[in-house]
């Protein structure tokens, strides 16, 4: 069905959305003439959606409180007709905010035709209201953005907002207000980007003059330089005042990439690059013997085996995983950990895995669990913990022998 309907059909749109930003439901009834608008109103009950999608839409029996007209300019109205085609579109991703959608063409009270969806992605978020330069901007960036759609949408959220407002004022018919420019996400995002890319260019600047970054260069590929303020770094440097950088070995390694959180004081790094070298030898070591980590790299695609190291330590005391050291104690092991590794798979879900020298046998201290059964079965270790899951993590740590076997 085409969103654009004749001036004798009306087109009702159910909307919910849900989640931590908060709970919405408003009916919005799209009719062309004599000026295209939306009357918005609002109910504690189901208008249109079904309970299942598959389950077919009826008229809406309950009473609907109604709020106010909302005029439409011409070009408000495509974004309208965007967003039908968006919802139409396959979306990956997941977002904390679910949107919903049931629609339904009438004409004399007769269901011409409906259609349901759901969005758990929230990739509208950037696409709302947005400038179709700032779309092509954030696009022509990449990365993340590399597949941006350059389709700006309307906000149904904003829609409703504005007629609750005109509801209160006693006023029954308002032409929508336009956000201004600055104040839309991709506008945002755009503005970040910049900020970011600015950032990260003075932080290249600071991190070229470390001592040693000559002969960090010439072993490791260097980039993501960053300098901000990093409250788990506070023991380090006044207020966390740090410097970022990631080291990726040029050579097939075991540990695929390095985090390096460099302490700064007055805007001087307080290391050197032969502190990072002294502490990634001492690192390989300790995974030199640890040949199980290789299978469980080549079990699926995309998985790679990372260490962040912050200033001289490769362990963060304040993390979710609880302590190490103790951890490691109540296992029973020697002495205590040097590291906790990321083993990271390619939906990002990972192990943190610690390990000590001289000291084969490792601690599983925390598990997110894959998504899917794909990597759930790839390799033995990515099950292990299932069972006492909670929300997907498991966070009883649990003890490996010399060949990675619980």
């Amino acid at each position: 069905m085409d969103l654009l309907c004749s001036a004798d059909q009306t087109v009702t749109i159910d909307f919910v959305s849900y989640g931590d930003g908060g709970h919405y439901h408003y009916l919005l009834t799209y009719l062309p003439k004599p000026q295209p608008h939306l009357t918005v109103s609002t109910t504690g009950k189901t208008f249109l959606q079904p309970p299942e999608p598959h389950l077919p839409l009826a008229i809406p029996t309950p009473t609907p409180i109604l709020l106010a007209e909302v005029l439409l300019t011409r070009n408000q109205l495509q974004r309208l007709v965007n967003l039908i085609r968006y919802y139409r579109l396959p979306h990956k991703g997941w977002s904390t905010q679910i949107t919903s959608v049931a629609l339904a063409w009438t004409k004399s009270g007769r269901i011409l035709g409906s259609e349901y969806h759901k969005d758990e992605s929230g990739q509208d978020s950037f696409l709302i209201d947005a400038d179709l330069h700032d779309l092509r901007a954030l696009k022509r960036t990449g990365g993340r953005w590399a597949t941006l759609l350059e389709m700006p949408v309307l906000s149904l959220l904003r829609v409703a907002e504005q007629a609750e407002a005109a509801y209160k004022k006693g006023q029954k018919r308002v032409w929508l207000r336009e956000p201004r420019r600055e104040e839309t996400w991709a506008a945002k995002e755009l503005s970040y980007h910049r900020q970011t890319v600015q950032n990260q260019a003075s932080a290249e600047k600071i991190a070229r003059g470390l001592p040693g970054i000559a002969a960090l260069s010439a072993h490791y590929q260097l980039s993501d330089f960053d300098h901000g303020n990093y409250m788990f770094l506070e023991s380090l440097s006044k207020e966390g005042d740090a410097l970022s950088m990631t080291l990726k070995p040029r050579r097939l390694a075991r540990i695929d990439q390095f985090d390096w959180y460099i302490p700064l004081e007055h805007g001087k790094l307080k290391l050197t690059g032969e502190a990072f070298v002294r502490q990634a030898r001492r690192l390989n070591d300790c995974v030199a013997s640890l040949d199980w980590l290789d299978g469980w790299k080549q079990a699926a695609p995309g998985r790679t085996i990372e260490a962040t190291l912050y200033g001289e330590s490769f362990i963060e005391l304040d993390t979710i995983s609880g302590d190490p050291y103790a951890l490691w104690k109540t296992a029973g092991l020697p002495g205590s950990p040097f590291a906790v590794l990321t083993m990271r798979r390619a939906d990002y879900t990972y192990l943190s895995l610690a390990v000590a020298p001289q000291e084969r046998r490792t601690l599983v201290v925390l598990h997110m669990l894959p998504r899917s059964e794909k990597e759930m079965t790839a390799h033995p270790l990515d099950s292990f913990g299932k069972a006492k899951a909670t929300g997907g993590t498991v966070r009883e740590p649990f003890l490996l022998d010399a060949q990675g076997h619980s």
